[in-house]
Parts: C-alpha cells; sequence; structure tokens
C-alpha cells in the first residue's frame, strides 16, 4: 500500500506540463475558513524563470468571534440592566493587495521551486458598535455613543514555495515559509452626544494609563490622541515581524 501510494504521489507531481503563460488561483489556506477571506491570484510569466504574482483580498467577519453564543448568554443580561448595543452584529471588513516577483532557479517561470520577495498593503475596518446605557447617578438619563476602528498595514518579505502545473492546466501552489517585516497604524474613533461627556478629561486619563503600562511604549513606537467636545480618538503605530506558514492555492494555467 506504501509503495502504491508513492508510486502514485510521483506520477501526480511529475506529470508532464505544457507551456503556460498565465495562471488564476484562489488561496485555500486556513483563512478562507476560519476569516471567510477570499484571496484571487493573477500570475504572468515575463520571461524564463521569472513572473509576477498579483494577489488581492476581501473577507468579513463579526467582530467578536462566537458572538451568537456570547448574545445567547450576555445579551438578555444587558438588556436587564438597561443596556443597548449592537456589539454582536457589528462587522470587521478587510481588504488588501500583494505583489510577488517570483524566480523559479530550477525551471520555467510557474512551474517548479521558487524564490519571492513580495510587498503588500492590507486594510481593515470595523463598523461602529453602538451603545446606549442609564446614567450611574440618575436612571432616567441615558448615554449613547458608537466606537469603530480600522487599520492600514505595509509590509514586505521573502518567501520560498513550489508550484505544479499539471498537464491539464490545473494548477497547485504551495508557500512553504514567508518571513518580513511591516508596519501598521491602527486608530479608535469613539463619539457620545452625551451632555455629560468630558471627553478633555478621558484623554488625559487615557495617556497617563498608556504612558504608565509597562511596556506599552516599546510595542507602540508612536501613539496620539486628540479630542473635540463630543468625540476622541486614539492612533497608535508599530513596526513588527511577521512569518507565513504553509500558503496553499488552487487554479487554473493557461
Amino acid at each position: 500500500m506504501k509503495k502504491l501510494l508513492g508510486i502514485i504521489t510521483l506520477m501526480v507531481f511529475s506529470f508532464p506540463g505544457i507551456t503556460q503563460n498565465n495562471s488564476v488561483k484562489l488561496n485555500i489556506g486556513q483563512q478562507l475558513f476560519t476569516s471567510g477571506l477570499v484571496a484571487l491570484n493573477y500570475e504572468r510569466k515575463i520571461v524564463d524563470h521569472l513572473s509576477l504574482n498579483l494577489r488581492g483580498n476581501f473577507g468579513s467577519k463579526k467582530a467578536i468571534p462566537y458572538s451568537t453564543f456570547y448574545d445567547g448568554i450576555a445579551g438578555e443580561l444587558l438588556n436587564e440592566a438597561g443596556i443597548f448595543t449592537n456589539v454582536f452584529d457589528t462587522k470587521f471588513y478587510t481588504y488588501g493587495s500583494l505583489l510577488q516577483v517570483r524566480y523559479f532557479p530550477g525551471g520555467e517561470a510557474l512551474n517548479g521551486f521558487y524564490l519571492a520577495p513580495y510587498f503588500g498593503y492590507q486594510g481593515g475596518k470595523m463598523l461602529p458598535i453602538s451603545f446606549v446605557f442609564p446614567d450611574v447617578n440618575d436612571q432616567s438619563v441615558n448615554h449613547d455613543g458608537t466606537v469603530s476602528a480600522k487599520f492600514n498595514y505595509f509590509g514586505g518579505g521573502l518567501g520560498i514555495g513550489n508550484q505544479w502545473v499539471l498537464g491539464n492546466g490545473i494548477t497547485f501552489d504551495i508557500m512553504w515559509l514567508g518571513l518580513g517585516y511591516g508596519g501598521n497604524r491602527f486608530t479608535i474613533n469613539a463619539e457620545s452626544h452625551s451632555p455629560s461627556a468630558d471627553f478633555e478629561k478621558v484623554d488625559q486619563e487615557v495617556n497617563e494609563f498608556l504612558n504608565e503600562t509597562p511596556g506599552f511604549n516599546f510595542f507602540f513606537r508612536k501613539f496620539s490622541t486628540s479630542y473635540t467636545d463630543n468625540s476622541m480618538a486614539l492612533r497608535f503605530k508599530h513596526g513588527f515581524p511577521f512569518v507565513k506558514i504553509l500558503n496553499f492555492s488552487l487554479g487554473y494555467s493557461f
């Protein structure tokens, strides 16, 4: 049985291919199933041993994982306390693009082992979370507001992988490992129309907390805040290394 599986595997991955200049692929990695992130790739042969691969992606998911479960537990308790929010229904959207320059040292472009320097952008935003809750000192007075967030990420790195193009054009692509570095900007916006909201005081307290939190200034190289009479914004910037492992794609080459 083991010998038979070995022979089948060898036949599949050594199946003679035909000359291909273009490839269209869909990422079928973990993010597709856990985060709903759909990523499409278009790869084109430029010269022998060299191709360009452009990826675009879009995804949406609930801001809070397993929100239906938590809503069933906490939703009723919050309503009984006079607190109303759409936090369990709010979604988080992501979108981005990635450009790879792929070098195939041992064969024609689109087929074989490759090295891939890459550069990409990823953005995302959380739709506003609304809330209404009673004043602690006067239950007849309600406070309301919204909180939203967004991020923008730029980064680059180097990946190694293999791509197999079978005789019928079916293409299997796997990036074994990618190492890179990037910078992220994350923004939180809060807004309230409550007459008792004092965002000047909130801004002061937030800055004091962030400056006194151990390790915060090390991770977030730069942060800033701003406020108006009815809103406040927090902006964070930081850079970090990242690792990509086993990124699968399946498609068709022609």
